[in-house]
């Protein structure tokens, strides 16, 4: 049996809905230099790349009023990144956004190529 989630609509529309997953497609493409504004610099890395059965709640929390948490979730959701937090997401959270985002990636790619 296969772990991976389909995009449904409505799974698609709640993805849409995640105020994060709109930040992130704001910064589609993070502008240089946008780690060395993140609050989890001030941080324990640990505090973000906990063990599974950890609560990643506190690093979540951080990431919160971060001012780069858009980039930092694009960067993450640009290279499939799945371990730790990035842009006040978990795991399990961004292999969800990741569905829409890569189908998103493709769907400007082809409508780029047919112009």
């Amino acid at each position: 049996m296969s772990r991976t989630r389909t995009l449904t609509p409505e799974l698609a529309r709640q993805i849409q809905n995640d105020p994060r997953y709109g930040e992130a497609l704001s910064h589609r493409v993070p502008e240089p230099g946008w780690r060395a504004r993140a609050r989890c610099l001030e941080h324990d890395p640990e505090l973000f790349f906990s063990a599974a059965a950890e609560d990643p709640g506190p690093a979540m929390a951080i990431c919160g009023d971060c001012a780069v948490r858009g980039a930092c979730l694009a960067a993450a959701l640009n290279i499939g990144d799945c371990d730790g937090v990035w842009g006040g997401t978990a795991p399990a959270q961004r292999r969800t956004m990741r569905l829409l985002w890569v189908r998103t990636r493709t769907d400007v790619a082809d409508v780029a190529a047919s112009a």
